[in-house]
């Protein structure tokens, strides 16, 4: 297979696999990131269950005639929850930065496989792609990575909502995922928190990032 080939397969592989960690990111903004559920294993109904997304907070209480729904906004519960508010603030600037680098990580690598260029721009466009593409990695990585901080955070908060006492045995405060039974009269109650969608999105898009930065540095090698 010829050099040119070669160049051509890896600038592909690097355009593909950076619009899949773009479209990760574009998911991950507008998808919850950690959930809250506590539940009834006796009859499988769900008590409450808390989602927490970077636009909102939505609050599901079951009852007997279907589940009861609030959504309050980060802005109305940002007074008594700063510190996890910060927390997500921080992943999403990082996302929407992994969002962007990715996108023109494509875009360029678009332009080098489909368009014919002067050699020496065309250096100069690897050699951008080769940056940005390892940015975009690192800030995709900082982007989940950062999100383990809500465990401190909550406790933060929770503390300063009681003046230092430490009320908060259970949730987020005390583990990042976890899951506690509590047993009353024969009936078990489940308490389980953790990431979801959002989160694991951003690791996949973590993955990506870094196929792409590796597809780009073969086409430098090759």
């Amino acid at each position: 297979m010829g050099k040119s080939k070669k160049d051509h397969i890896h600038t592909c592989a690097t355009a593909f696999f950076a619009l899949c960690t773009m479209v990760f990111a574009i998911v991950a903004l507008s998808q919850p990131w950690y959930e809250d559920l506590s539940y009834n294993s006796a009859t499988q109904l769900t008590l409450v269950n808390v989602t927490y997304s970077f636009q909102n907070v939505v609050t599901s209480v079951g009852s007997l005639g279907g589940p009861v729904v609030k959504t309050d906004s980060w802005d109305s519960l940002a007074e008594n929850n700063p510190q996890v508010r910060k927390v997500y603030q921080t992943s999403q600037t990082f996302t929407l930065i992994t969002l962007i680098t990715s996108a023109v990580v494509a875009a360029l690598a678009i332009l080098i496989g489909c368009f014919k260029c002067a050699k020496g721009l065309r250096k100069f466009l690897k050699m951008a792609v080769r940056g940005i593409a390892l940015a975009a990695f690192i800030v995709a990585v900082v982007s989940w990575a950062t999100f383990f901080m809500v465990t401190s955070a909550t406790k933060q908060d929770a503390e300063a909502r009681t003046d230092g006492k430490v009320l908060c045995t259970t949730g987020a405060c005390v583990a990042f995922r976890d899951t506690t039974t509590n047993s009353v009269l024969g009936i078990t109650s489940t308490h389980m928190w953790g990431p979801i969608i959002g989160f694991w999105l951003m690791i996949a898009a973590s993955g990506t990032a870094l196929i792409a930065f590796a597809e780009i540095i073969r086409d430098w090698r090759s």
